[in-house]
């Protein structure tokens, strides 16, 4: 069944709880849209550079800046979420208004008085779609959870149980859908209308299916589509051109007359947010950023999910100095500790402060630590844990490092021996002149923080079947030992014999998952999520993490075991250890 409603319906949808929650699970994770009256700060460079983006073709015409600052102080005047009808593709149009004040240094923070709106009950559930589930067998697979959690009950008295669902789009059209509890094992099932919401929102694989229910049992649906790829090497064509002179002329005006203009902000299409605000801006300014600085970023991952990457900053310069010179747009230019998973975002050469988080060298230890946890649930398999603990312990390089209480950092002369035959260092896989490696790393680093590089540049030295442990140093004896291991023990629930895999082969979670897929023959059930498998692993500590949770430089350091487990038994252990 697929209806429409009129516009005044739809008018009245663009300002419901249930409109908004779809809105932000359509635009990602990570997006975050200023409310009105905030004070941001916006950045006509990255505005241009999303013109470019949504245009999908490169130019080299030149632009005029008409002497605008590289950030102008604005306050939110109006914020309107939108959706295209022919592409549902999310757009936030927002309205500002330049302040008087423009020197950031004498703008105070003002605190906003906005009254409290009750709050609505949202549940929903995302689904990254594959191949399968867009070709024209009529269907796909929704887990038990989300369906116990986000559909209405089934009467499970039927044979088989069955029920008609209706929901409605960001534009008030209604689609209908079949959803039944059948097979072998038993699964919930979209059948009936799914093909036709396929073809009409032309979706593809690794694009997402979303879906929310209000308190009232009211379902709302959309689609976010994949991040898309694109070279920011051009900024203009004939086509984008006039529409950059626009935007760029607009805020000239705005502020020589004191009026208000609109942008429009795409989230999905958008390669950084552009408008940032102020108290963001503000804390990463207080932050002094260096040539050797190692940070995280978050990133939206391959399940539609955050994740965080980590890297090293190589040079801090201007993006386009004749253009926009001091400007804080891009102005890092950064390598990346591991590569991204083929299917995710794009890692780009460039960021911004605002956008990422340094490694705190004050606090001596290595970020691993300072993440939450999942702890050891009681009935996690042990198999054999201590001998295979012992074999795995000879499988890896160790680095050992004193790391005295109020003793100085480590000396260049010391980080020379740990590296003499090449004569030199790799930072996240930048290689640094020996003599110069202090006046990069912090001088208060402990060798947690110095020798976490080094260990996952060389742990391709350890193999499966070498034995014994290799001290850089030679010796035997130290205060502080750094352990990578590359050769991991997997383990399939009910299966008697475990595998090994070596970590050093991989360049990300994606080439991980899919050996596992081949190598515990799954015919691509273990790559495709909605068949219900999950792979986890232990730390050194035997807590449990999920793979893909944190960055794959993480997991390379602190994995010890792996373990695929159906769904709903990494539920109970989530549960069990909660």
């Amino acid at each position: 069944m697929v209806g429409s409603s009129n516009a005044e319906e739809n008018q009245q949808d663009g300002n419901d709880y249930l409109y908004n929650a779809l809105w932000r699970a359509c635009a990602g994770p990570l997006v975050s849209i200023p409310c009105i009256d905030d004070k941001v700060f916006y950045f006509p460079q990255g505005h241009i550079e999303e013109i470019a983006a949504h245009s999908s073709r490169d130019g080299d015409r030149q632009l005029p800046n008409y002497d605008l600052p590289s950030k102008i102080l604005c306050r939110v005047v109006n914020v309107e979420l939108q959706a295209e009808r022919d592409t549902d593709e999310v757009v936030a149009h927002v309205t500002l208004i330049p302040q008087s004040e423009q020197d950031e240094s004498t703008s105070e923070r003002e605190t906003v008085q906005v009254s409290a709106a009750p709050q609505q009950t949202v549940v929903s559930f995302c689904k990254i779609l594959t191949a399968s589930d867009t070709s024209t067998h009529g269907g796909f697979s929704v887990l038990k959870r989300h369906a116990d959690e986000c559909l209405p009950q089934l009467d499970m008295t039927q044979n088989p149980p069955a029920q008609e669902l209706v929901a409605k789009d960001f534009h008030g059209t209604r689609w209908g859908f079949r959803h039944i509890y059948r097979g072998q094992p038993k699964r919930h099932l979209i059948t009936t209308g799914w093909s036709t919401f396929v073809n009409s929102k032309k979706l593809a694989a690794g694009d997402a299916f979303i879906l929310i229910r209000g308190e009232n049992g009211e379902l709302r649906v959309g689609v976010r589509r994949a991040l898309k790829r694109q070279s920011l090497a051009s900024l203009s064509v004939i086509s984008a051109h006039s529409m950059q002179i626009g935007v760029l002329a607009s805020a000239r005006h705005a502020i020589n007359t004191g009026t208000m203009f609109s942008v429009y902000y795409r989230p999905r299409t958008s390669p950084s947010e552009f408008i940032v605000s102020y108290d963001r801006y503000m804390e990463s300014m207080k932050i002094d950023y260096l040539v050797g600085t190692k940070f995280r970023m978050k990133v939206e991952g391959r399940d539609g999910q955050e994740e965080r990457y980590a890297g090293v900053i190589i040079s801090v310069e201007d993006r386009e100095p004749a253009t926009w010179p001091d400007s804080k747009w891009k102005c890092l230019k950064v390598q990346w500790a591991e590569r991204a998973d083929k299917a995710t975002g794009v890692q780009p050469e460039r960021v911004s402060p605002w956008e990422i988080m340094p490694f705190s060298a004050a606090t001596g230890s290595s970020s691993s630590t300072s993440r939450p946890k999942r702890q050891r649930a009681a009935h996690l398999p042990s198999r054999s844990e201590s001998s295979s603990s012992q074999r795995d312990g000879n499988a890896h390089m160790r680095f050992h490092e004193q790391n005295q209480k109020g003793t100085e950092g480590p000396s260049c002369s010391r980080q020379h021996e740990l590296h003499q035959e090449n004569k030199a260092f790799k930072l996240f896989g930048v290689s640094i002149p020996a003599n110069s490696v202090c006046s990069i790393l912090p001088h208060s680093a402990t060798s947690g923080e110095i020798q976490k590089p080094l260990t996952e540049k060389t742990m391709s030295a350890s193999r499966c079947e070498s034995g014994g442990s290799v001290s850089a140093s030679g010796q035997s004896t130290s205060t502080d030992t750094i352990v990578t291991r590359s050769c991991i023990k997997v383990h399939k629930m009910e299966t008697a014999l475990g595998r090994s895999v070596d970590l050093s082969k991989f360049n990300g979670y994606r080439e991980l998952i899919d050996e596992l897929d081949k190598m515990f023959e799954f015919h691509g059930g273990l790559v495709d999520s909605s068949k219900g498998w999950k792979v986890i692993y232990t730390d050194a500590e035997g807590d449990i993490r999920i793979v893909g949770d944190f960055s794959w430089s993480d997991f390379l350091l602190s994995a010890r075991k792996i373990y695929i487990y159906p769904e709903e038994e990494v539920e109970k252990l989530q549960s069990s250890s909660a």
